[in-house]
């Protein structure tokens, strides 16, 4: 087993309506682990309170690019995740490949039928 670390050059898009193919007007590139909250106004009147440290929370997404050499073909090429927060989908070349509704608990997804070889 051959394991890649993806968690490098990210871009991030903080937002409500966020949907696929959007971009901002200024791409933020993160690495992760990454918790867009703490970059949020705390607001003492949020919906959580204080379960959340005031901080209003919502929804944001990740984009990464990476290139599937042709090496990878006849091989089985998984992503991991070690913790996203709760209610994440996971989407490559416009297929959703996973959905975990979870919250700071790992897990795992195939990427092998979505894949361009050589892109």
């Amino acid at each position: 087993m051959n394991r890649q670390d993806f968690n490098r050059e990210w871009l991030f898009i903080p937002g409500e309506n966020v949907m696929e193919g959007m971009r901002s007007k200024e791409n933020i590139i993160v690495d992760l682990p990454h918790d867009f909250s703490i970059i949020q106004k705390r607001n003492p009147h949020t919906l959580s309170n204080n379960s959340n440290a005031f901080f209003p929370g919502g929804y944001a997404f990740y984009e990464k690019k990476f290139y599937a050499p042709p090496s990878w073909g006849g091989k089985k090429v998984m992503l991991e995740f070690e913790g996203v927060y709760m209610n994440s989908t996971v989407r490559l070349n416009n297929q959703i490949v996973a959905h975990h509704p979870y919250g700071y608990t790992g897990f795992h997804c195939e990427l092998t039928p979505y894949l361009l070889f050589d892109r």
